[in-house]
């Protein structure tokens, strides 16, 4: 990917630094709609979405994936989404039942993911479609989406343990 090579190679970004631009801009939107400019917010989020999908394309470039930069970037990333949807919250523009609902189906498919190595994404990208119809919408579609993927990946990790543990056993 060139866009990462020169941010690797010309700007010495590593991928934990790109996860960690990528969740400061994240904050940014979300001051962004704790001062009312959800527009602005957005078009933030679209440049964090952006920044953090360097992270792993350098890793991956560069041969310097890491389960601790995972960790850092899945641990970054779950922050800014749980802080998007609560700031929404905040400004009265969800329920916070639903804020806590859409962060807590996205805690559980980060959970289960690296077993089952499933996981929809879109969490924040869904968020563009709240500001065409509703955020409680977009949250809504959040919380479902995931609490599907996070069953499907608990039979998918189900499955595989299930399948290592019959070649034990023969």
């Amino acid at each position: 990917m060139p866009i990462a090579a020169w941010v690797h190679e010309t700007l010495g970004i590593t991928p934990n630094q790109a996860s960690v631009i990528a969740f400061c801009l994240g904050t940014g939107a979300v001051i962004a709609i704790l001062a009312g400019q959800v527009g602005a917010a957005l078009w933030i989020l679209l440049l964090t979405m952006c920044i953090d999908g360097l992270d792993g394309a350098i890793a991956r470039e560069y041969n310097l994936a890491s389960k601790k930069g995972k960790w850092v970037d899945m641990g970054l990333d779950t922050a800014n989404e749980i802080m998007l949807f609560f700031a929404l919250a905040f400004m009265g523009y969800v329920e916070v039942t639903s804020a806590a609902l859409a962060s807590i189906a996205v805690i559980l498919i980060r959970i289960i993911r690296d077993k089952s190595g499933f996981d929809p994404g879109l969490k924040r990208a869904i968020l563009f479609l709240g500001y065409f119809t509703s955020f409680e919408f977009a949250l809504q579609i959040i919380f479902f989406a995931n609490i599907a993927s996070f069953a499907i990946g608990t039979v998918i990790a189900d499955y595989a343990l299930q399948k290592k543990n019959d070649g034990e056993e023969s």
